[in-house]
C-alpha cells in the first residue's frame, strides 16, 4: 500500500513532465507558436519605407534615443535603392544622429573619447555623401534645423574637398561652354560658374560655329574659384582659302610682267656696254 502511494506521485509527475516536453516540441516545430517570432528591428527598417525611417528616426532624437535612430538610418541606408531626395535626408538624418551623440557624451563624465568618436563617423559620413555626384551639394539646410556643431563640419569638409570655376568674359557671347560632359548655361550678367567641384583635374571645352574649339584641362585648387576669360579664333573657311590663292596667282604674274620688261614681251638679250675712252694724249 506504501509502494502504490509513493509510486503515484512520481507516475503524475512523469506524465506531467511529458506532456511538458511535448508541448516544447510542438511550439519548435516549424509552424508552431515559438518559431514565429517577432520580425527584430533591424528586419523592420529593411523593409519599411524611407519616409517611415526618417520620420521614426526624428521621434527618437525628440525622445534622446540617438543610438536607436543612428542604427535605423545607417541600416536604411546599406538597403539601397534610394531615390536622390531620400537619400540626402537619410544621409542628413544619420550625420545628424551621430551630431547629436556626440554633443550628449561631450559632457558626461569620461565621455570626450566616445564624443569624438561620433564627431569623426559624422565627418565620414559627410564625406561619404558628397563623394557622389548627384549629392555633391547637399547642406544642412534650413541651418536651424541642425544643430550648429554639423552645420560647422559641413563647412570644414567641403573647404578640404571643393573649388569652384568661373568665366569672366567669353568671346563669341553664343559658344557653347562644357565641363566634364556638363553644358554650363550663361547667367543674367554673362558669366558662367560651377560651383561644387571636387579638387582635382577637369576637361573644359568651349565651342561655337566659325570658330577653333578651344580644350583645356582646368585644375581646380580645395577652397578657392579659379576665373578664367575666353576669346576663340576664327577658323578659316573655304572662301578664304580660295581668295588666298587667288591673291598668290596674282602677285606671280604681276612679277612676271616686271621681270620681262612690263609689256608682257621676251627680255632682250644682254646689252654691250661702251668702250673706254682713249687715255688722255701727253
Amino acid at each position: 500500500m506504501c509502494r502504490l502511494l509513493e509510486s503515484g506521485p512520481k507516475r503524475r509527475w512523469l506524465a506531467l513532465a511529458a506532456l511538458l516536453a511535448l508541448a516544447v516540441l510542438l511550439a519548435l516545430a516549424p509552424g508552431g507558436a515559438l518559431a514565429q517570432t517577432a520580425p527584430s528591428d533591424t528586419a523592420a527598417v529593411r523593409s519599411a519605407p524611407d519616409s517611415t525611417v526618417l520620420t521614426e528616426a526624428r521621434e527618437w532624437f525628440k525622445q534622446g534615443d540617438y543610438d536607436r535612430a543612428i542604427e535605423a538610418l545607417r541600416v536604411a541606408l546599406e538597403r539601397g535603392g534610394h531615390a536622390t531626395t531620400d537619400l540626402q535626408q537619410l544621409y542628413l538624418q544619420l550625420i545628424k544622429g551621430y551630431v547629436l551623440l556626440g554633443n550628449d557624451l561631450k559632457f558626461r563624465p569620461q565621455g570626450r573619447e566616445a564624443s569624438n568618436l561620433n564627431y569623426g563617423a559624422a565627418r565620414e559620413r559627410i564625406v561619404e555623401c558628397l563623394s557622389k555626384p548627384a549629392l555633391s551639394h547637399t547642406r544642412p539646410e534650413p541651418e536651424t534645423d541642425y544643430p550648429p556643431e554639423m552645420v560647422r563640419l559641413f563647412a570644414d569638409v567641403r573647404a578640404q574637398m571643393f573649388g569652384a570655376f568661373r568665366i569672366v568674359r567669353i568671346t563669341p557671347s553664343d559658344a557653347a561652354v562644357v565641363l566634364d560632359a556638363d553644358t554650363l548655361r550663361a547667367r543674367e550678367d554673362g558669366t558662367y560658374s560651377a560651383e561644387d567641384l571636387m579638387a582635382g583635374p577637369h576637361v573644359f571645352t568651349v565651342a561655337a560655329p566659325r570658330y577653333r574649339t578651344l580644350t583645356e584641362v582646368l585644375d581646380i585648387s580645395p577652397a578657392a574659384t579659379l576665373e578664367r576669360s575666353y576669346a576663340l579664333t576664327r577658323r578659316k573657311t573655304t572662301m578664304w582659302y580660295a581668295t588666298r590663292a587667288v591673291v598668290v596667282v596674282g602677285a606671280a604674274v604681276g612679277l612676271g610682267v616686271l621681270v620681262s620688261g612690263g609689256d608682257g614681251s621676251a627680255a632682250a638679250g644682254p646689252t654691250s656696254l661702251p668702250t673706254a675712252p682713249p687715255p688722255p694724249s701727253p
